[in-house]
Formats: C-alpha cells, structure tokens, sequence
C-alpha cells in the first residue's frame, strides 16, 4: 500500500532538512507521529510515509510520495512514451 512504509528517524531528518535530533523531539512532543519499535534491545523511532507527507504538506512543500511525481520520475515511464513516428525515406527520381 502506497504511504505506508516505515521510515527511520535519519530519512525523515533527510526529508525535513533538520537534523536527527530535532526529528525525535518533535516525535517525543507530538508534534510529528510516529511509532516507537524495540530494535534489538533499544527503542527506534519510525515515523509512516504518509505522516511525513502531511507534515512536508503543512509545512507547504510537495509531499515525497505523490503519483504524478511517481509517474515522471519512474524508469518505466519511458516503456509507455509515444514512440517516434518514422517516414519512409523519399528518393526524388
């Protein structure tokens, strides 16, 4: 399903433009939801895609996953181009 893969603390900074830190004490406020995991034996916070959609969306930028960027962006865009149209070469006599 679309949206809802786990992404960890690092990605979501990344995305953001904030650091690691600043992305845990917005999940530790609220402030962005996410889900806290025991990885081995500590705790790793893992925010959805869709929740980081909805905060680059409130912050005004263009949420990561959205289909049109998808569709552009995607290597097999280019196996359903128009293929170009060739004319048969023309020898005047």
């Amino acid at each position: 399903m679309q949206g809802s893969s786990l992404l960890t603390v690092k990605q979501v900074a990344t995305a953001l433009g904030i650091d690691e830190r600043s992305v845990r004490e917005k999940l530790q406020l609220g402030t962005l939801k996410g889900t806290k995991k025991t990885v081995g034996q500590k705790d790793q916070w893992f925010v959805h895609q869709r929740d980081l959609d909805a905060e680059l969306v409130r912050r005004g930028q263009s949420p990561i996953n959205q289909p049109s960027q998808m569709a552009e962006t995607s290597p097999m865009a280019a196996d359903f181009a128009t293929p170009p149209v060739y004319a048969p070469n023309v020898l005047s006599a």
